[in-house]
């Protein structure tokens, strides 16, 4: 899970010189640079990679001038540009020998104002093949509907489910500070 403490972006001109066979031309280069240390690193991390950009535009590479925001998982090694919140760590369980283990969990703030509980060691699993879904739970899927464990569905009433949920979000949200309280900012 890689997401930064520091950000800085850094954004250069540059023109390559007109040779015989190559007029000259222009180009304004911006490129974010982030670090876990200090600011200071991640300006020199954008530095580095507004030059790597560069060179490969002076060897003739068709390169993106201006870094566009990333999306969750694009695959491309460039970590999600969101400020971190609150950071915590989760002890390994006393069942288990693994070192690894350990639960990293990091809220940060996305770029409408959400907070976003970002968990190095879960996967959630989105799936929008309706006709997956219809396939392994022929007699469940509706696609109208939830996909979770139907018979508990079907068995608990309505009023009683929409009850429990909001008693799950009213106990974890103190653990992942998404509550709607003050949340200890100055208030």
């Amino acid at each position: 899970m890689l997401i930064p403490k520091y950000w800085a972006q850094h954004k250069q001109r540059f023109e390559s010189l007109e040779t015989s066979s190559n007029p000259s031309k222009q180009a304004t280069i911006k490129r974010y640079g982030w670090s876990d240390v200090s600011q200071m690193e991640a300006l020199s991390h954008a530095k580095a990679r507004v030059d790597d950009a560069h060179e490969r535009w002076l060897a003739g590479e068709d390169i993106l001038r201006r870094e566009r925001k990333e999306e969750y998982n694009e695959g491309n090694s460039i970590p999600i540009r969101e400020k971190i919140i609150y950071e915590h760590d989760f002890p390994e369980n006393e069942l288990s020998n693994n070192s690894a283990a350990v639960t990293k969990l990091i809220v940060t703030r996305n770029s409408y104002g959400a907070q976003v509980a970002n968990v190095d060691n879960i996967a959630i699993i989105d799936v929008d093949n309706d006709d997956l879904l219809r396939h392994i739970y022929p007699d469940d899927y509706n696609h109208h509907a939830l996909c979770l464990p139907f018979s508990l569905i079907k068995a608990i009433p309505p009023a009683k489910l929409k009850f429990g949920f909001l008693l799950l979000f009213l106990y974890s949200s103190p653990v992942l500070s998404l509550g709607w309280g003050c949340h200890g900012y100055g208030c």
